[in-house]
C-alpha cells in the first residue's frame, strides 16, 4: 500500500491518467518494483511523507520524506531513491 501525506496530515489518493507505466504487482521481500504514481496535491504544499506499507505484515514501512520546491515552470515531479530499507 502507498500512502502519501502533506505536512498537516492530509492524505492524497493516486490520479489515474494516461502518463507513463503505472505500479502493478505485489512487492514481495528483497523485490523490485518500477513505475509511477501520480497525485495531484496543492500548489502551495510543497513538503510531504511517501510511505509503503507491507500488505503481509503492516508493521514493515518504509517512508521518504519529500520536500519540492515549486516553479510554473517545473510539474513538480519527484523521484523516490531507488531503495530504502523497511523500518
Amino acid at each position: 500500500m502507498f500512502i502519501l501525506k502533506d505536512s498537516t496530515g492530509q492524505a492524497y489518493n493516486e490520479t489515474i491518467t494516461d502518463i507513463g507505466k503505472p505500479l502493478d504487482g505485489t512487492v514481495q521481500t528483497i523485490d523490485k518494483l518500477r513505475g509511477q504514481m501520480i497525485y495531484e496535491v496543492p500548489a502551495d504544499e510543497h513538503s510531504f511523507t511517501f510511505q509503503f506499507q507491507d500488505s503481509t505484515y503492516y508493521a514493515n514501512v518504509g517512508t521518504w520524506n519529500i520536500n519540492i520546491k515549486y516553479s510554473p515552470k517545473n510539474l513538480m515531479s519527484y523521484s523516490l531513491p531507488q531503495s530504502r530499507k523497511m523500518t
